[in-house]
């Protein structure tokens, strides 16, 4: 799974948020093996870090969201 649609997924207000959650929804339902880059995980914070205030959304609200994801 590409950064990009991971960052769209957990960033409310982004172009294709409703797009990847659509797509991230059914990769769960389904449990379809996706991938996702380990150097992702600096990508996203540096990303979400960026979008969010530490008031808006916390960094734990993030963390629970890539839990979902199996990075193995």
């Amino acid at each position: 799974v590409d950064t990009n649609v991971i960052a769209d997924w957990i960033i409310p207000g982004n172009a294709f948020h409703e797009e990847a959650t659509d797509f991230m929804s059914f990769a769960f339902r389904e449990k379809v093996n996706a991938f996702v880059s380990s150097h992702s995980l600096a990508d996203l914070f540096y990303i979400t870090r960026k979008d969010f205030a530490s008031s808006e959304v916390p960094a734990i609200s993030i963390l629970e969201a890539l839990k979902k994801i199996d990075f193995s």
